[in-house]
């Protein structure tokens, strides 16, 4: 039998306790063996100034231990930029052809998902795991109309972290061993 592995990307710019839970909430769902957090490496939609790709996979190391069923992968580092999430999805599904993957998103990503790269391409590629989150309907966008059958919603309860507010104050509510990473290497100046 395949195994059924998420994946979860993002800047993860630090990585903090809503991660986590939205994280928690796709390996409980019954649909994954496994998630696979992919910290972006070099991502054509976000400003250059970034906290170095090396910071965000140790935070993220820290941030998601002793989750069951949760890796951490630098494979966007590996990847030619600028990388896009069909990219990384067709490289994995090249290395690892035993594995059935999903890509794994917030209910907020889903209404903006047709302005990715290639979309199309990309929720044929893999179905698309949605965590349904407070103040979005489980409603799928007019634009995505013909793709119900490749979404399937989740339950999830999400906290109200968010990276923006932790870069603001980036000791608030953060796992302790990533406050003290961010303290050591002066991440997030005030």
């Amino acid at each position: 039998m395949d195994q059924r592995i998420g994946l979860m990307g993002g800047m993860f710019d630090p990585p903090h306790p809503g991660h986590r839970a939205i994280a928690d909430s796709f390996l409980r769902s019954g649909y994954l063996d496994a998630l696979w957090i992919l910290p972006t490496a070099h991502p054509p939609h976000k400003p250059a100034k970034t906290t170095s790709f090396e910071h965000r996979i140790a935070m993220c190391r820290f941030a998601f231990d002793g989750l069951p069923g949760c890796v951490i992968s630098d494979i966007e580092s590996e990847l030619a930029s600028p990388n896009y999430t069909l990219h990384t999805v067709q490289h994995l599904a090249a290395q690892n052809p035993e594995a059935e993957f999903c890509l794994c998103i917030g209910s907020d990503a889903l209404e903006s998902f047709h302005s990715w790269y290639r979309w199309e391409d990309l929720i044929r590629a893999v179905p698309l795991l949605v965590a349904q989150r407070a103040g979005y309907d489980r409603v799928i966008p007019n634009t995505m109309r013909g793709m119900e059958s490749r979404i399937q919603f989740i339950r999830h309860v999400p906290l109200a972290d968010s990276s923006t507010e932790h870069r603001q104050d980036p000791m608030s509510g953060l796992h302790p061993k990533v406050s003290r990473y961010i303290a050591l290497n002066g991440l997030y100046p005030g």
